[in-house]
């Protein structure tokens, strides 16, 4: 694991759920936090681990990717700046099923397993917190299946986007998603020429549109009505 530092103020303006906490829970929250440099490439999180902390993304992007059994790298997900995952590893008492790779570089955070579960059972703002995260994760995974049997391309697109924006998630998400065609290409399950024509459809549509090195976000509700039209 690379070398890790205290939680700065800087970094604490990051952690959108840190400010809801009792003054009490922030405070020791704070001390038991660590912050490390996270590198292109690197994976977090390896299948068959036991998770030792709940990680969240304070700058970067990272994937959830698993492996489909023609051995095929199969992507679930993409957590950018303001995301944090591992909880449900961690309530199950279940080694990692995925792995979690970094995409673009940037800062993770780390909140020790003992911590996490002292603030389930200390913290009512943190339930809440989490039981938002994982109601707002469940609609994103029933759009994913539905999409994956009713919806084109562009619609797919969309719907990944969507959750890449996602405000509620994600509220300090940058207005231009690092990430490259080929990951999306993953996450919707197509090939990069799809996605990049669906991208040109988006854009006309004054939803996103392709950036240098990544996609901008041009109106979130547009995009949001483009994902449920089918």
């Amino acid at each position: 694991m690379p070398s890790q530092s205290h939680l700065s103020s800087d970094h604490q303006l990051k952690i959108p759920w840190l400010p809801i906490l009792a003054t009490e829970h922030r405070s020791w929250v704070i001390q038991a936090l660590q912050v490390s440099e996270a590198t292109a490439g690197e994976l977090v999180c390896r299948v068959g681990a036991e998770p030792t902390h709940w990680i969240g993304v304070l700058e970067g992007l990272v994937k959830m990717s698993g492996f489909a059994a023609n051995g095929r790298t199969v992507t679930f997900a993409g957590f950018p700046s303001g995301g944090w995952f591992g909880e449900g590893t961690i309530l199950k008492g279940e080694s990692y099923r995925y792995e979690i790779q970094v995409l673009q570089p940037g800062l993770l955070a780390r909140l020790p397993v003992t911590v996490f579960h002292r603030l389930l059972e200390e913290s009512i703002e943190f339930n809440r917190f989490l039981m938002r995260q994982f109601n707002e994760r469940l609609g994103q995974f029933i759009a994913y299946k539905a999409a994956e049997q009713t919806l084109g391309v562009e619609e797919q697109l969309a719907r990944a986007l969507c959750t890449l924006f996602d405000p509620v998630l994600y509220p300090a998400a940058a207005p231009v998603l690092r990430i490259t065609q080929q990951e999306l290409a993953y996450l919707v399950g197509t090939s990069r020429q799809q996605i990049n024509q669906a991208l040109g459809l988006l854009r006309e549509a004054g939803a996103a549109e392709a950036a240098y090195g990544g996609v901008r976000l041009l109106d979130y509700q547009c995009l949001r009505n483009v994902g449920t039209r089918g």
